[in-house]
């Protein structure tokens, strides 16, 4: 669960706001469900995951407002269409969060934290895909500042476990 958990904290940093969707073969994108931010485009690629395997993720945004923490949520649907999550994690976050705990992606803004207005912030890394959920799935992403939604991102993908199904 702490694999999940680790998965989870970093997309919620990372999706600093969420705009369009986007659909293709061999790459998936972040789907926009709300928040006050409105410059993102987020992508990671191959669309479909392995368990084990790396998979290439892209984020870019501009926040529409100074950004040093907040409160996380990160939650999983199994199946896609479920109404209420299998999975949910929350967790605080902060500058020292960001940038003690997952420094791979944020290593060149670390020293940038917090993240500023109006400044374009491009992220790109590799994360290996945890043990865990298989199957057709959801992830909902948001992040509240102040009790206010700032970030919200959906991704919906199918996760392929070891022995390939």
């Amino acid at each position: 669960m702490l694999s999940y958990a680790r998965v989870a904290v970093l997309q919620v940093i990372l999706v600093v706001v969420c705009a369009q969707v986007y659909a293709s073969q061999d790459r998936g994108y972040v789907q926009h469900c709300g928040g006050t931010f409105t410059q993102f485009t987020g992508w990671w690629e191959p669309q479909n995951l392995t368990v084990g395997k790396p998979i290439k993720i892209h984020l870019e945004g501009t926040p529409d407002q100074d950004l040093s923490g907040g409160r996380g949520s990160v939650s999983m649907y199994v199946p896609p269409d479920s109404k209420w999550p299998q999975v949910t994690v929350n967790q605080d976050i902060s500058c020292d969060f960001i940038t003690s705990k997952i420094p791979q992606a944020f290593k060149k803004y670390a020293k940038d934290c917090p993240l500023r207005k109006g400044r374009k912030y491009v992220l790109e890394f590799e994360q290996t895909v945890p043990e865990g959920a298989s199957g057709h799935v959801r992830g909902k992403a948001q992040l509240f500042v102040n009790k206010k939604l700032v970030v919200c991102g959906e991704v919906t993908t199918y996760i392929i476990n070891k022995d390939g199904r």
